[in-house]
């Protein structure tokens, strides 16, 4: 059976620049299987879009490149988002989206969305580690999305955020935003806890590490930041649900009630 592997990433670096982007994209060049073959900005990658590349460098002129957008009779100048994907054995594809402000004036975060088939040989975890880093991310998350969706139902869920939750983290969210009910409510916030989660400067504090620690989960603590894991391989979240299930809402007792939205685990 196939498992699509999910990172996310959410930061307000500004990475506009090519040191940053040479860093960024090093992780993914550097591994045979998971090397981009194709790049575009301002759109995903396509046929008609995009440019092919075989090296790292064959990037440098398309990051962080500029456009400006005409609004009303004003003007605004935007980094354009830059697009990946990799056809072959292990597919895959990313996004990096750069930290802008809106026409209020109001900041903007950027991220990075990766998606791969999961398989065996990449490490998946340095990959993470080293991304969460160098953007100084203040929320990431890695995860195998496995046959949770096929455990979950509404009546299980009992509640709309519940199952808004659930949808974004199956699509690889671990922090986002939706409106609900008939009074249009805003929920924000985390959404679950996936197989390794990164915690920045603007979650530190939820961090309890000795106490994480003491009840045997891998954390490790890099400049201010935290990278903690559910179990110590990321295999187990398919080949032992049940374990890591368990193992996962253990972790999530760890910290302050309310953080993630979703409460419960999928059904066994």
């Amino acid at each position: 059976m196939k498992y699509d592997l999910v990172c996310d990433l959410v930061f307000e670096t500004d990475i506009g620049g090519w040191e940053f982007g040479k860093r960024l994209l090093s992780g993914v060049f550097s591994i045979p299987k998971l090397s981009p073959q194709r790049i575009a900005t301002f759109g995903e990658v396509s046929k008609r879009n995009g440019s092919d590349v075989t090296l790292l460098d064959d990037c440098e002129e398309f990051w962080g490149r500029q456009a400006t957008l005409s609004v009303g009779n004003s003007t605004t100048t935007i980094a354009e988002d830059f697009h990946w994907k990799r056809n072959g054995r292990l597919k895959s594809l990313g996004v990096v989206t750069f930290p802008d402000r809106n026409m209020r004036g109001e900041r903007i975060p950027g991220g990075i969305f990766f998606q791969a088939q999961f398989g065996s040989g990449p490490d998946w975890l340095n990959l993470f580690r080293n991304w969460c880093a160098v953007s100084s991310s203040e929320l990431g998350g890695l995860h195998v999305i496995t046959g949770d969706a096929a455990r979950i139902s509404r009546a299980e869920l009992g509640d709309e955020i519940q199952i808004q939750a659930w949808s974004r983290f199956l699509n690889g969210s671990f922090k986002c935003a939706f409106r609900i009910g008939d009074t249009n409510r805003l929920i924000s916030g985390l959404t679950n806890i996936g197989w390794a989660m990164w915690f920045g400067d603007l979650y530190a504090h939820e961090v309890d590490e000795r106490r994480i620690s003491r009840e045997g989960f891998p954390i490790e603590k890099i400049g201010n930041s935290y990278l903690v894991r559910v179990t110590d391989r990321i295999e187990d979240v398919v080949s032992d649900f049940n374990h890591f299930s368990n193992r996962r809402a253990k972790l999530k007792s760890l910290f302050r009630e309310g953080l993630f939205m979703i409460n419960e685990e999928p059904l066994a």
